[in-house]
């Protein structure tokens, strides 16, 4: 232990990709936006090497971002399982997804109300609520047999539901994983493997996270619990801001 990658250093790492994913999808998209007709990018000759060169980069940098959900997962279910007060965190997170829904509809939709799409805090949100209803299965005494099984499904599959309901990012596949991480808690190769399995279907770019996953070295690494509530909402906007700029330019 300690020779490892700590939570703090996967959290870094994870915004990193997540801000590099963003940037392409706000402010390199932003350079082109104009050009579209009809939904279709027309390029020519006389196409400018900044539309050329944000097209190129913007499919790189959604690539990259990929690797950030299921680190955010992880550290997710680990947050929960050494939390003194899990309400209280749910509390916190579902505060900032909701702070957040402005700021992300304004940089990925261009409008303040967008109904068909919500931010990945609200994922990560019922996420957590399923780890409480599973641990709340776990303190009754279900036990791993037939009955138990079935209760941990269902649980699941109904916290899957709701994201899906509300459209948030990752929708049912976000919740399985994150609760795959927590029912496989201990078994290192297991659980990375399973959710891998399911968040794949999203993108194969998912996958070098697991690698950086299996290097976690059990420490916190300290920092702000904070840092992300904030900076998530405050480099959507600062983004929507670029991007605006941009699509002014003569």
């Amino acid at each position: 232990m300690g020779h490892g990658l700590s939570g703090r250093t996967l959290k870094i790492i994870a915004v990193s990709a997540m801000v590099a994913d963003h940037f392409g999808s706000t402010v390199l998209r932003a350079f082109y936006r104009p050009l579209l007709e009809n939904g279709m990018l027309l390029v020519t000759a006389d196409t400018p090497r900044a539309v050329r060169l944000a097209l190129f980069w913007e499919p790189v940098c959604g690539d990259v971002g990929r690797v950030a959900f299921p680190i955010f997962c992880f550290l997710l279910v680990e947050g929960f399982v050494h939390t003194k007060n899990a309400k209280k965190y749910a509390l916190r997170l579902f505060a900032f997804a909701l702070l957040s829904e402005i700021p992300y509809n304004l940089a990925f939709h261009g409008a303040i109300f967008y109904p068909g799409i919500q931010n990945v805090l609200f994922t990560l949100t019922i996420g957590l609520l399923t780890l409480m209803a599973l641990r709340y299965l776990e303190e009754r005494g279900e036990k791993l047999n037939t009955r138990g099984v079935a209760l941990r499904i269902l649980v699941t599959a109904a916290g899957g539901a709701l994201a899906y309901l509300i459209r948030s990012e990752y929708v049912f596949l976000g919740v399985a994983a994150i609760a795959i991480l927590y029912l496989l808690r201990g078994r290192r190769f297991w659980r990375l493997l399973a959710c891998a399995a399911v968040l794949v279907i999203v993108s194969p770019w998912t996958l070098p996270a697991y690698v950086l996953l299996w290097f976690y070295d059990g420490r916190r690494g300290g920092g702000s619990k904070y840092f992300f509530y904030i900076f998530y909402p405050a480099h959507l906007l600062v983004l929507w801001a670029a991007a605006q700029y941009i699509v002014s330019l003569p």
